[in-house]
């Protein structure tokens, strides 16, 4: 049986943490939801796979939680997620190699649930 995959949902917004955790769960993933900086101290007691990353968060920016998760030993792609795509935050996010792509939001079932498993489909490999 293979095992499952852990992903960490970093996202200021309930509604959005609630979704994409009744909606990967669902498919199989174990979640691990948390609200902005809180999710770099659990990830000594939470190791994930992937993570999706809220690009615009009160307490930080997504840019400030990618560095975190590294050096708290993240290895694994992030994915950001944001309601304004601009090509400032595109340029930004050539600068990290793990950043594996952006979500519009609000998001989209059949999307988030495409990036996902087309992203762990390639870490497989």
């Amino acid at each position: 049986m293979k095992q499952k995959i852990h992903v960490l949902v970093c996202d200021q917004d309930v509604q959005t943490r609630e979704f994409v955790l009744k909606l990967l769960t669902a498919a199989g993933y174990i979640v691990h939801v948390f609200e902005g900086t809180e999710s770099l101290d659990a990830m000594a007691s939470h190791p994930v796979e992937l993570a999706l990353v809220d690009v615009v968060d009160p307490e930080s920016d997504g840019f400030y939680l990618v560095d975190g998760l590294r050096l708290g030993g993240m290895r694994g792609p992030i994915v950001f997620m944001s309601a304004a795509i601009t090509a400032h935050l595109k340029t930004e996010m050539s600068n990290f190699s793990n950043i594996r792509g952006i979500l519009q939001k609000p998001l989209v079932a059949r999307e988030l649930l495409q990036k996902v498993g087309s992203i762990l489909e390639l870490q497989e490999v």
